[in-house]
């Protein structure tokens, strides 16, 4: 059965798969899900610096970790490496690239080790949209890091 990637089975599919970390996850999931946490990522932060509370970035993190893992490492897993390589994500700068190139990369077509390939349709232009925007926040918010 083909799925329909859009956002919202995007977001819903990772908290279903919370703490799996097995099987796979096609690449464009994967983004839409960055996407969200970029989005929620940036509320929290606005609601942390009009609150002045530091909670709200813990209970953020406390609650994103696991996901973001898990569908990291079933990212990987999609390019039949092993979901133990998230950990080159450790070694500054280099580890951080190594790691967004295995991310960015297509996926295998076929059947592997850690399962059937994703079924997925193309993006709607909403969620195109949605890339966008974030892509456009996360170069914003590292530019206004670097000044």
């Amino acid at each position: 059965m083909i799925k329909s990637s859009n956002f919202y089975n995007a977001v819903t599919d990772s908290f279903k798969n919370y703490v799996n970390f097995s099987g796979r996850t096609s690449r464009v999931n994967f983004w839409l899900w960055m996407s969200f946490t970029y989005i929620t990522f940036f509320i929290s932060n606005i609601l942390n610096y009009c609150l002045n509370v530091e909670w709200i970035i813990i209970l953020y993190a406390v609650v994103w970790i696991v996901p973001t893992l898990s569908i990291s490492v079933r990212r990987l897993h999609d390019l039949n490496y092993s979901g133990w390589r998230i950990l080159w994500g450790l070694i500054p700068i280099f580890g951080d690239l190594v790691v967004l190139y295995w991310h960015c990369k297509k996926g295998e077509l076929t059947s592997n080790y850690f399962g059937e390939p994703p079924q997925v349709k193309d993006l709607t232009r909403f969620d195109k949209v949605v890339l966008i925007f974030c892509i456009s926040l996360v170069v914003l918010l590292f530019y206004c890091e670097l000044t």
